[in-house]
């Protein structure tokens, strides 16, 4: 049977942090690591260019809390996940 693969963006300023979680995400085999961004503003840049369908969401970023993209346009006309 096929399954689609899940699309992840990582959203984490912590660059070690960052690295293993896409490293868990490319070991799984339905996940796909769409992007990673290490601010708000590189969040919102990959939110809107691919929506993805899972984002590991850091709350303490460097340009303000992870949170904040909880109302941003794009999740809450897509079927993301947040974590």
């Amino acid at each position: 049977m096929h399954h689609d693969l899940v699309d992840v963006l990582i959203i984490e300023d912590e660059s070690e942090l960052a690295r293993l979680h896409a490293e868990l995400v490319q070991k799984h085999p339905r996940l796909r690591l769409a992007g990673m961004a290490a601010s708000l503003a590189q969040a919102r840049q990959l939110l809107h260019a691919s929506p993805p369908q899972l984002v590991l969401l850091d709350n303490y970023l460097p340009d303000g809390k992870g949170v904040t993209l909880m109302t941003d346009p794009v999740l809450a006309t897509t079927h993301c996940s947040v974590n």
